[in-house]
């Protein structure tokens, strides 16, 4: 009687439990997205149409005043008796025009930019467009990488921006800056643009200005004909009588969300790295509003999948990142009166920044299972070589995976067919002893006298659990799954898929993923009874309910390894002596896998 209530409580708690975890999947995929928006969902940015934007002589805004603040990255000495927020120094106009009377507290809005002029570099890679007043980036289009799927033509634009605040690029000395300064084009360009598709050569191109202080500023932009690298060279006529050293910054204009648990790979925030390790501070965990990183290699800002970063050539230098309301500055610094630095404004994939080199590929952040994940992610890229959709090539790598994993499923479910034959003469070990010490005695007994290791069923899953957890790294990291398509109506592999019915969005792999997980747990030998096994398949439920939010290309990995799995098992139930056979069976189950999936593609 005792053992009878001792089962019941554990099915209450197991179902307890099962409940919780379906109502908290159910809060976060459903009624929370209902009620707060989309967990990514962008911020409004707080912009004024460029036809009301006060002249430079009006008072500042509120919207402009939020920018204010003293130089971050001016030395103590000359930060005496400037405290944060105050207002910066404002220049008066120079002869020539060289700064741009402006309004105290104020960067220079669109309208004034625009009124300046701005100029492109065009690459096989990049459209950089550049502003005259500031020298700045005030637009990075990712060219082979569009907005998202809904705009295929629309290319992805690296700048986030919001009014009066200060654009990326900007050069920094003590208390001035270059946000005023209307640079000449002195060299490297013929009208408004550079197109380096027509010569495929490198070139570079050469700014003058001069700060509000009176002194000189060169800014010079080398960019190559491919790639996402631009080197910055910039030189003052004079230090700083403070000697502050001069800073280069990138700016983002973002939210400080913080990232779901549905989705921890998600994150947005610095990047930086010390010479020994990669370290991370997501905008939602930043304190503060200013960061002193030390001496660093580089310093980036991004997301999963692109970043930009400032890297110090041709060492380490000091390094910061800088907080001013929903705006996010990363600053490297230079010497008093040069500095050089490289900038990358592009994607995160891992071949690309590996042959950059300064450990660039640390930004992307695999976790404890990195070593496994960045081989697979390769080994993801030479199998798209081969048959040349993402798609595909995650079925073929989790085909493979499969096979090689395939010595520790056999002797996982060996021990675990052992178990389950044994299962009578346990349960009736647990009816004659009731003494729990004695009990567990005479199993051990039992265990011993058939050669079964109640353990042994688990180790080898142990063991393939990095693998398959490296796997899903890889995949949810890879950013050429972006706008990925596979076939029919997934035609994003990072994004969920859907298909829509009638104006009902129907997640059918899902729906497969599920179906073929059940059928797992029914295949898959256990010494439950009958009533836990049924509490325990509604697991499948919770991780559908995860799942409609994963990425298409998870969700098709996760399937593929069900529909093998499946196979592999029945194969192992029906030649349980004969592991020739049942490796035979599991390869041509592979087989078929692959021959669906790649008519899926070739008919989509």
């Amino acid at each position: 009687m005792d053992q009878l209530s001792e089962q019941q409580n554990q099915r209450k708690t197991v179902a307890l439990m099962i409940c919780l975890f379906i109502g908290f999947m159910y809060f976060e995929t459903v009624w929370k997205p209902y009620f707060y928006g989309p967990i990514n969902a962008p911020q409004p940015a707080p912009t004024q149409s460029a036809l009301e934007t006060p002249s430079p002589s009006a008072a500042p805004t509120d919207a402009a005043s939020q920018f204010v603040e003293a130089d971050p990255v001016a030395s103590p000495e000359s930060a005496q008796g400037v405290a944060e927020g105050t207002p910066a120094i404002s220049p008066a106009p120079l002869e020539g025009g060289s700064v741009l009377a402006q309004a105290p507290k104020t960067y220079p809005s669109d309208a004034q930019i625009l009124r300046e002029g701005t100029f492109h570099i065009i690459t096989n890679d990049l459209d950089l467009e550049i502003s005259k007043l500031g020298g700045r980036v005030t637009k990075a289009l990712i060219l082979k990488y569009p907005e998202n799927s809904a705009v295929p033509d629309v290319p992805l634009n690296l700048v986030k921006h919001t009014e009066y605040a200060p654009y990326p690029l900007g050069i920094y000395s003590g208390t001035a800056n270059d946000a005023w300064t209307v640079y000449e084009v002195v060299s490297g360009l013929s009208g408004d643009s550079l197109d380096l598709r027509k010569t495929n050569l490198p070139a570079q191109v050469e700014l003058r200005g001069a700060l509000a202080d009176g002194r000189s500023i060169t800014k010079r932009l080398n960019i190559s004909p491919n790639g996402f690298v631009v080197d910055v060279k910039v030189s003052l006529s004079a230090a700083n009588a403070s000697a502050s050293r001069l800073a280069l910054e990138w700016t983002r204009f973002d939210k400080d969300t913080e990232t779901s648990m549905l989705n921890p790979y998600d994150a947005k925030g610095f990047t930086w790295f010390d010479g020994e390790k990669a370290l991370r501070t997501q905008y939602g965990d930043f304190e503060g509003t200013r960061q002193e990183l030390g001496s660093t290699q580089w310093i980036t800002q991004g997301d999963k999948y692109f970043m930009a970063a400032l890297i110090s050539q041709p060492e380490a230098a000091l390094a910061y990142a800088v907080r001013t309301g929903s705006l996010w500055r990363s600053r490297i610094s230079g010497s008093d009166q040069e500095l050089s630095a490289r900038v990358f404004i592009g994607p995160k994939e891992y071949e690309r920044l590996d042959a950059l080199g300064s450990e660039l590929q640390r930004n992307i952040d695999f976790g404890y299972t990195g070593f496994i994940a960045a081989p697979l992610l390769s080994l993801l890229h030479v199998v798209y070589g081969f048959v040349g959709n993402y798609g595909l090539a995650i079925v073929v790598l989790t085909i493979l995976v499969r096979l090689a994993l395939y010595p520790l499923a056999a002797a996982s479910f060996k021990q675990m067919r052992a178990m389950q034959d044994l299962k009578p003469e346990i349960d009736r070990v647990r009816e004659q002893v009731t003494d729990k010490q004695q009990q567990q005695m005479e199993l051990m007994a039992l265990y011993k006298k058939k050669g079964v290791n109640p353990l042994g069923g688990c180790l080898p899953i142990v063991l393939q659990m990095p693998i398959f957890i490296g796997l899903y790294s890889a995949l949810m990291l890879s950013v050429e799954l972006r706008n990925a398509h596979f076939a029919f109506w997934i035609t994003d592999l990072s994004e969920p898929e859907k298909l829509m019915l009638g104006g009902i969005g129907v997640p059918i792999m899902v729906i497969l993923f599920v179906i073929s997980m059940m059928v797992q747990q029914w295949t898959t030998p256990s010494t439950m009874d009958p009533a836990q096994k049924k509490v325990m398949l509604v697991m499948p439920l919770v991780f559908g309910f995860m799942f409609m939010n994963f990425p298409a290309g998870l969700t098709l990995y996760w399937l593929t390894s069900n529909l093998i799995s499946i196979g592999q098992q029945k194969s192992m139930y029906h030649y349980v002596d004969k592991s020739s056979a049942a490796l035979k069976v599991t390869l041509a189950v592979s087989a078929v896998v692959f021959v669906i999936a790649a008519t899926l593609t070739i008919a989509g």
